[in-house]
């Protein structure tokens, strides 16, 4: 099984405090059947989301995975965002402000204040253009999705349509 969202990084966001709590972290996960676990702090953007500086999470990342051979804890951690929805997003991509899960073209993107932003299907557009596969993050707070669950149904078709072939690039 593999966790897409998890605050596992210590004292970096709302997720974990200390190395000691992530091992915690790691160990309920790996006890619930889990085997890899994309750590995706906040990234940095706007709606309150907090800054971080991406070499200090691949740092950090380092060290927990050292940590979880040296405890014998069978679970991967991969790196990851939890992206703040943008209109800018697909060049922070570009320029490596934001990070992928692990090593692939798949990002977690999280909308601001829980609502569709009006042009959500015009950046999701673009986003895919550039070769990437957006999973998006707690589609459950969102207001117009709590009304009507098909909201997302276009959204989730036009990515259907895309060949897997083309995801792997």
């Amino acid at each position: 099984m593999i966790d897409l969202h998890s605050h596992i990084l210590y004292n970096m966001d709302d997720g974990a405090l200390t190395l000691a709590e992530s091992l915690a972290m790691a160990r309920m996960a790996a006890a619930d059947g889990v085997r890899v676990v994309a750590a995706t702090p906040h990234s940095p953007g706007s709606s309150g989301c907090r800054h971080y500086d991406l070499a200090l999470i691949r740092a950090r990342l380092g060290e927990i995975n050292a940590a979880l051979a040296a405890e014998q804890i069978a679970l991967e951690l991969v790196a990851g965002t939890e992206i703040c929805y943008d209109s800018n997003v697909v060049e922070l991509l570009k320029r490596g402000e934001l990070l992928t899960y692990g090593q692939s073209r798949s990002i977690l993107l999280e909308l601001s204040h829980n609502t569709l932003p009006p042009m959500l299907e015009n950046t999701l557009f673009n986003i895919q253009v550039a070769g990437y596969r957006v999973v998006l993050a707690h589609p459950e707070r969102i207001v117009e999705v709590q009304q009507d669950p098909n909201r997302l149904l276009p959204l989730i078709e036009r990515a259907l349509t895309r060949p897997l072939a083309a995801w792997r690039a």
